[in-house]
């Protein structure tokens, strides 16, 4: 006698002709993962041993144009202060000028700290650019009658002309987060 537990039973093709099915599949599939990802957005680490500051900018950037040269010299400055550079995805802090998923990933860590999912992390749009970007949003959705946001989410990021600037705000809230730490900087 077996002692194995049965096979699961295999899942059967379903022919796009059959719309019903499909969406039964698309629907108990989106809802699985939708479950998923509740489930893991609960968990929360217990804390951090290290600072880390994530950078955004722009893959089409190359060595000796000017946005290069100030994010190598930004990238130098969290260096000295020991902090953990990441680049691309991650929890956000600095914003260089990029493109379209630069502008993308900038706007998901504004909605993220603007919903509170994300705690005490400093938005930093690095570079002229971005005042634009901030300033259009205000415009745009904070017209009377047309709230689409509030003010105070348009205080969110913090728009500076370049490295030393991101660095000072850096250097601010890596102090804090070192006090916080029981640790001094």
């Amino acid at each position: 006698m077996s002692t194995d537990p049965p096979a699961a039973p295999s899942p059967t093709t379903v022919s796009l002709a059959d719309e019903e099915a499909v969406k039964r599949i698309l629907s108990d599939t989106l809802f699985g993962l939708w479950a998923t990802v509740n489930n893991l957005s609960r968990l929360r680490p217990s804390g951090r041993e290290r600072y880390r500051v994530t950078i955004f900018a722009s893959a089409r950037t190359q060595p000796g144009h000017w946005v290069y040269q100030e994010v190598k010299r930004m990238s130098a400055g969290l260096s000295v202060m020991g902090c953990d550079i990441v680049t691309g995805g991650g929890p956000g802090y600095i914003v260089a000028p990029g493109g379209i998923g630069t502008v993308l990933e900038s706007m998901m860590i504004w909605q993220l700290l603007q919903v509170r999912h994300l705690h005490d992390t400093p938005l930093i749009f690095a570079g002229r650019m971005w005042q634009g970007l901030v300033d259009w949003a205000s415009a745009q959705m904070l017209r009377p009658g047309f709230e689409l946001a509030n003010a105070e989410d348009m205080k969110i990021p913090n728009c500076v002309d370049g490295a030393d600037e991101a660095i000072a705000i850096i250097r601010e809230h890596h102090e804090r987060w070192h006090a916080a730490q029981g640790n001094p900087a």
